[in-house]
């Protein structure tokens, strides 16, 4: 009887559970940041500041990951024209390295503040220009990636946005 139920089982289903809830658990630090700020009306002005911060870090990360992806997929791309290697991997790693200036930048740029919002805006075209990178390797993932990573892109997206727009009104 477990012969026959280990026979059964399909690993693309399989596949798919745990990336789905490994992605949707990496929506979690986002979104808590976001619940914490709006729950807590008595929030200071430097926990806010604090928490739109690690709302932008936590974006960085997962940006990087994504980049880290992307090298990947330019490893096993072996039917990519030669003449697009250099650029597919400078554009694998451009996003995260982009995403570390934006989020380690000062507070003040040339006598303007550089605020979370401002950050947040930036990494979330970042996330958009990765997903859009992904259409060009559609050959070589699984059919419900994309469509999961459109959801994971704008849980995080979203998530960007709302954290410096609740810190705005709390304020």
């Amino acid at each position: 009887m477990v012969k026959h139920a280990l026979h059964d089982r399909d690993p693309e289903h399989e596949r798919l559970n745990a990336v789905r809830f490994l992605g949707f658990g990496g929506l979690i630090p986002f979104w808590a940041l976001v619940f914490f700020q709006f729950f807590d009306g008595g929030m200071t002005e430097q926990a806010a500041w604090d928490a739109e911060m690690a709302v932008v870090i936590y974006g960085a990360v997962i940006i990087s990951f994504m980049g880290g992806g992307r090298w990947v997929f330019r490893l096993l791309d072996l039917n990519e024209p030669k003449t697009s290697v250099f650029a597919g991997f400078f554009f694998a790693v451009f996003p995260p390295l982009l995403a570390w200036v934006v989020a380690a930048a000062p507070d003040m740029i040339n006598g303007e503040p550089f605020t979370p919002l401002t950050r947040a805006f930036v990494l979330s075209l970042i996330l958009l220009f990765q997903l859009v990178q992904e259409f060009g390797h559609r050959h070589m993932l699984p059919g419900w990636y994309l469509d999961l990573r459109i959801q994971l892109t704008a849980g995080a997206t979203g998530a960007l946005w709302m954290a410096p727009i609740i810190a705005a009104l709390a304020r």
